[in-house]
């Protein structure tokens, strides 16, 4: 039989606090076989042993759990209430680091080393902070630092103690990133708290919606981002409502240059260029947007699968072909966005429009184009003050 696979532990994190620390804490993995097959609703028997000081250490704590993987393989633990003899809540979490090490169905999985719970429930132990006794209430209304141990850059930390936070943090995230992508369920966040839906296509991973942010990443203003101004309605006005609904469903309009924020035209791949795209994420180019084309088939067929299906985003063009082709079979989901030309609207439902980070003159900057009623991907050479969408690759 095939060794089988604990492919990526997700999550191992303290309970919620609350007048003391727990004496369990939560533990997610996917289990896979030998031959990298998600194991989908299968009993397994899961041995979790706690090593003190190395990977192979001294065992200190040791439990059995007998569960069963959901459809994504995924098991579900709380360490400290499994079977056996041994007591978390004497485990002495100051006296770390400490590994664990997984065991399924007789076979070791190796050791790797605890990070959060340590602190978490060493934190337990803690009623008084560098001289002096807070709450929340005093932190909240007077100002107060909690005794100075508040992180005050989260980017790069002034102390050792904040910058082993930030390190369990990160830890916690990188894990959680690996999870998404392994399953296939990526979202992104922006800074203002935004989330897009994200989809994987060949070898890049691009947001499967329109960028809505109104600041960059540094949380300074984009000043050339607009709202739709559309009367979706027929009542003859333009409203708060109509700018809504087209942000909601297509993204907010940029100007190449509120898109680049200073940034020099690129087409390399990766462009660099991060522009108005989130923290990990990029702008584009065009040899991004040609890799795009070419693994969805070739000009001639990219925008058909790249077109979301409802006909809600595609009205039908004066020949009468509406949503040609269509099959949105790469989950990239382009709707009719239209663009921006001098202060007015156009080609709603008509054209998507999303801005490269490939400059094609001093003035023009490359969109890349899908129609209601061709099957085509291609780049137009739009005036870098016309506005268009932007939809963002992730950082690889």
């Amino acid at each position: 039989m095939k060794r089988m696979l604990l492919t990526l532990m997700i999550t191992i994190m303290a309970m919620p606090l609350w007048a003391q620390a727990p004496d369990a804490f939560q533990y997610q993995a996917v289990v896979r076989d030998g031959d990298g097959n998600i194991r989908s609703n299968e009993n397994v028997e899961i041995t979790i042993n706690l090593l003190q000081d190395a990977a192979d250490g001294t065992e200190i704590f040791s439990e059995t759990h007998s569960t069963s993987t959901n459809e994504h393989g995924l098991i579900n633990l709380l360490i400290g209430e499994g079977d056996g003899t041994d007591d978390i809540s004497t485990v002495d979490w100051a006296a770390g680091p400490y590994f664990i090490e997984v065991v399924i169905d007789g076979t070791a999985m190796g050791a790797s080393q605890l990070l959060s719970v340590p602190y978490a429930k060493h934190a337990s132990t803690a009623s008084t902070v560098v001289g002096e006794s807070q709450n929340l209430e005093h932190v909240l209304t007077q100002g107060s630092s909690a005794g100075n141990m508040r992180i005050k850059d989260l980017a790069a930390p002034e102390n050792q103690q904040d910058a082993t936070n930030k390190a369990y943090v990160d830890v916690l995230l990188n894990r959680l990133n690996m999870l998404e992508d392994m399953l296939g369920v990526d979202t992104l966040h922006d800074g203002q708290g935004n989330i897009y839906k994200t989809v994987r296509i060949g070898n890049q991973v691009w947001m499967a919606e329109g960028l809505r942010a109104t600041k960059y990443a540094d949380g300074t203003d984009i000043t050339e981002v607009y709202w739709y101004q559309y009367d979706i309605n027929d009542d003859g006005t333009v409203d708060a409502q109509d700018s809504t609904f087209y942000a909601n469903n297509y993204g907010l309009i940029y100007s190449a240059e509120a898109a680049m924020n200073g940034a020099a035209s690129s087409n390399n791949n990766p462009s660099g260029v991060q522009g108005a795209c989130p923290t990990g994420w990029h702008l584009p180019s065009n040899a991004e947007w040609l890799e795009l084309r070419d693994t969805l088939g070739g000009y001639d067929i990219a925008g058909a699968k790249m077109k979301d299906t409802d006909m809600e985003y595609w009205d039908a063009p004066t020949n009468g072909i509406n949503n040609k082709g269509a099959t949105n079979e790469s989950g990239f989901s382009a709707r009719g966005t239209g663009n921006r030309h001098n202060g007015n609207f156009y080609q709603i439902d008509y054209i998507a429009y999303f801005w490269s980070a490939t400059e094609s003159s001093s003035t023009e900057q490359y969109a890349y184009r899908v129609y209601s009623d061709e099957t085509i991907l291609n780049a137009y050479p739009m005036a870098k003050s016309d506005g268009s969408t932007i939809r963002c690759v992730k950082d690889q």
